[in-house]
């Protein structure tokens, strides 16, 4: 109901837009705001009035919120890459356009678009640095930063790489950056406390994280994360050694995290070259980004300068103070030599309450203005005349302050003001190259110094002219992210000779696409070993040797083999228990995947032929914890050690994001299903383990009962017989319902639309190990029916929401309380797209692979 009301109120903004009635349009969604601040599409329709108002700015900010929230809106990325074009941003807008392309099926609008593409490029002067940026940001999907407290850099870096439509997500362990900064627009779609470090690193090794960005201080999170398997960057803010003293263990992680992580950041040359030399970094990626500004902080408008209403001059100070001697932010004694010589010292910051309360009170000349969000705090720093770029430099901090490059040094240009410097190498470059400002002699009277500083100009256009805002970096920095993760794949790849062999005595497209995953990702192309020759369709593209074996030649071909690093079994067919020795000789590893039928299905004396092979294999893998524990129980506790769960990803689920924006009922009359009926599914294929003619006598039990027409549809594509189908084909036909059975082979892409338009599946097999169908239609979002003696334990402790019934016969008690109340229902299923990705992504599971099979 309220998701009814939600889709009529923006329906009725939709219209005022379109009538330009902008100011009522705004109103409302200002109000909707109030209740639901959380939408993407609300900060689309916002963009879009901004753009009609031909306010940019205002449109951009707010078209970027939306993509905080939802990195995949066409409209959003279509109305930035208008935006960019307009403000001559041709970069931004040609990555907005292309992404927008993506996501489009309208065949006009993909002309368009494409036109608009070949456009941009005619002012885009390095073509070849855009096809770079391209193949990089189709390489970057979702990145998770780790910190202690969150810190404004990596807000900041935070909120541009979000800002290109790639996830963010935040790892921290102290504080919240809410607590750190209040109310600041976060654009992390999920945020996680780190509480454990073993559940730390199992959770980044079961997510689909591109890129794992660990920022320092302090170092131990990149050591520690470098035991995950997916690619760690150490971005150093402050390198700790050279700032103060370290215990030993300090300098075993400052070395670990700077030597050994797969990319390297750091916030200045100097810096840079320091670590280079203390840690023998060669041959690795290294980014330098310094601390800048985000485009859209700088103001447009100033403030009134205090010093035109009383004459005196008027410093700011933004950042954080100590009361320790030792501490380079100790500027206490600096402050008051400036508020002797009635100069006003302004501070805005994090300060210790008690110690800011007593400074102030030495002087009317100094003041403590508290903390303001970015945006706001630079706006008010326009009234002053100076910004106070000092540090408290003695022989301990000496090498540290050298090589900083502080935030506030761009806060104050982007305020207009000239800035007085501290004697540092770092700084004296800055304003040899931008000559805003000049460094003080503190031996010196500080009056007649910060004087000559106030008559500096800084133009308004600074920051935009000289490119030092931090948004101009992003494409770099994504490319940079994306050279990291080529190179991490290489180096998983180089670990082994390359020699993997594949063992599947059958046909399954789930072998064919994860030997193209292992090639994709991981650069190698496997050996297969098969009973079935279908697979010849992809020898050239991922498959290095292809042997084609029978039941007579199998021992002799096992012998011919040559050595490999690893042999991967899949499907655990009991004539593997009679050459088992022979392939244990072959490989210095050994897996076998049990799929699940392949147990469940198997009697005690074939159970028993099997555990030869089980015997033999190093690990066992197992597609949930369900069925490892079902298999442990059996077998008992020898083969615990040996068990671990790994599942296939599903390809399905990048078939079903292509469908997105297409509609349900252009879909419908496509498939030649009536668009006005409740569509439900029995089961995914032919085998009588679906029990078809068992619900359908269900169904016909309660079928008066339903308050709306429905649709049954049979998938019965692959397996059973020609008998079991026609048996099935006449059931049906004296039901009474329409219906359509499905019996030609369909390629994935043509599979998924009838589970798109599918509204209830009901999968009640007798057994199963985690059904792709049946993921696929949670993923869809439509209700999904299934028995309680299913393995489904997985889906359920993950948040997954259907409904389970103990027998066949108990379908007849829910099916019609569904389809009656088929919208109450629907609206249950709502997380469970993105809890089946989580689970069955091949980016979820593909880097557990390689670290199984490849290390």
């Amino acid at each position: 109901m309220i998701e009814e009301r939600k889709k009529r109120i923006k329906s009725m903004i939709e219209e005022q837009i379109n009538r330009g009635l902008l100011d009522e349009a705004k109103f409302y969604i200002t109000e909707y705001m109030k209740i639901v601040n959380d939408d993407s599409e609300i900060y689309s329709m916002l963009g879009v009035i901004f753009i009609l108002q031909n306010d940019l700015e205002k449109a951009e900010e707010s078209l970027i919120r939306g993509l905080y929230l939802d990195k995949d809106n066409f409209d959003i990325h279509y109305n930035l890459g208008y935006v960019y074009e307009k403000m001559e941003y041709f970069m931004d807008a040609y990555i907005h356009y292309y992404k927008a392309l993506k996501l489009c099926d309208n065949t006009n609008l993909k002309e368009e678009i494409n036109n608009f593409l070949i456009n941009l490029r005619n002012n885009i002067n390095n073509v070849s640095n855009l096809e770079n940026y391209v193949n990089s940001y189709e390489n970057i999907k979702k990145i998770v930063i780790v910190q202690d407290i969150p810190c404004i850099r990596t807000h900041k870096i935070a909120k541009m790489i979000a800002s290109k439509g790639i996830q963010v997500d935040l790892m921290y362990y102290s504080l919240h950056p809410l607590q750190v900064y209040g109310e600041i627009e976060l654009p992390y779609k999920n945020i996680y406390k780190i509480s454990d470090a073993k559940a730390f690193i199992e959770f980044i090794n079961k997510s689909d994280y591109d890129i794992v960005y660990s920022a320092n201080e302090p170092d131990y999170f990149t050591v520690l994360l470098l035991a995950a398997d997916k690619p760690v960057i150490h971005d150093t803010h402050d390198m700790m050694s050279i700032r103060s003293k370290l215990s030993n263990e300090q300098i075993v992680l400052e070395y670990i995290a700077n030597k050994n992580a797969h990319g390297n950041i750091y916030v200045h040359e100097l810096q840079k070259e320091i670590a280079q030399n203390k840690f023998g970094i060669t041959n690795k990626h290294i980014f330098v980004l310094n601390n800048l500004i985000e485009r859209n902080l700088i103001p447009k408008n100033y403030k009134p300068k205090l010093s035109s209403l009383d004459g005196k001059i008027h410093c700011v100070y933004e950042g954080g103070l100590s009361s320790n001697k030792a501490s380079h932010r100790y500027l206490e004694d600096f402050f008051k030599r400036l508020a002797s010589e009635n100069i006003h010292v302004h501070i805005y910051g994090h300060v210790d309450n008690n110690y800011i309360l007593n400074l102030v009170k030495f002087s009317p000349f100094i003041h403590y203005e508290g903390i303001l969000p970015p945006k706001e705090l630079i706006f008010e720093m326009t009234q002053y005349d100076v910004g106070l770029a000092y540090f408290n430099v003695n022989e301990n901090n000496y090498y540290h302050i050298n090589t900083v490059s502080p935030n506030k040094v761009y806060d104050y240009l982007a305020a207009g003001l000239p800035i007085a410097f501290s004697d540092l190498v770092s700084l004296k470059l800055f304003n040899e190259e931008y000559k805003v400002g000049k460094v003080i002699d503190i031996k010196k009277p500080l009056y007649k110094q910060i004087l000559e500083i106030t008559n500096i100009k800084i133009e308004r256009d600074f920051i935009v002219k000289n490119n030092l805002f931090i948004n101009s970096h992003v494409h770099e920095l994504i490319k940079f992210f994306n050279d990291v993760k080529n190179d991490f794949k290489k180096t998983l790849s180089n670990k082994s000779d390359n020699k993997l062999l594949i063992i599947r005595s059958l046909y399954s497209i789930f072998i064919e696409e994860f030997v193209k995953r292992i090639y994709e990702n991981f650069n190698i192309k496997v050996d297969l070993m098969t009973f079935d020759d279908k697979y010849k369709n992809c020898v050239n593209a991922y498959i290095n040797q292809f042997f084609i074996i029978n039941q007579e030649n199998f021992a002799n071909k096992i012998k011919q083999l040559d050595f490999y690093d690893c042999i991967n079994i899949h499907y655990v067919t009991p004539i593997y228990a009679y050459v088992i020795e022979e392939i244990r000789k072959k490989c210095n590893m050994l897996v076998v995947t049990v799929w699940g039928s392949d147990y469940y299905r198997s009697n005690n004396d074939i159970r028993e032929l099997q555990r030869k092979i089980y015997d033999s294999a190093d690990v066992i893998t197992f597609a949930s914890e369900e069925i490892k524990n079902d298999f442990l129980n059996y077998y008992g506790k020898d083969y615990e050690s040996k068990a671990v769960v790994c599942r296939f990803g599903l390809t399905t689920l990048e078939e079903i994001d292509k469908l997105e924006n297409i509609d349900r009922n252009e879909l419908k009359k496509i498939l030649e299903i009536p668009d006005d009926k409740l569509v439900i599914s029995i089961g995914y294929n032919a085998s009588k383990e679906h029990n078809h003619l068992k619900i359908i006598e269900e169904i016909d039990k309660v079928k008066y009962q339903f308050n709306r027409d429905v649709f049954l549809l049979l998938p019965m594509t692959y397996n059973g017989d020609e008998e079991y189908k026609k048996e099935v084909k006449n059931k049906l036909a004296n039901l009474g319902l329409e219906y359509k059975v499905l019996e030609d082979y369909l390629p994935i892409s043509d599979f998924v639309k009838y589970e798109k338009v599918t509204d209830i599946m009901l999968q009640l097999q007798t057994t199963d190990a985690l059904s792709a169908s049946m993921q696929e239609n949670l993923y869809c979002g439509n209700v999904v029916i299934t028995g309680s003696w299913l393995p489904y334990r997985i889906l359920e402790d993950n948040g997954c929401w259907f409904i389970k019934i103990e027998k066949i016969n108990d379908l007849s008690n829910i099916i019609s309380e569904v389809v009656n109340n088929y919208e109450l229902y629907k609206t249950k299923t709502s997380n469970n797209k993105k809890i089946i990705y989580n689970l069955s992504s091949w980016r979820t599971n593909i880097y557990q692979w390689g670290n199984l099979l490849i290390k």
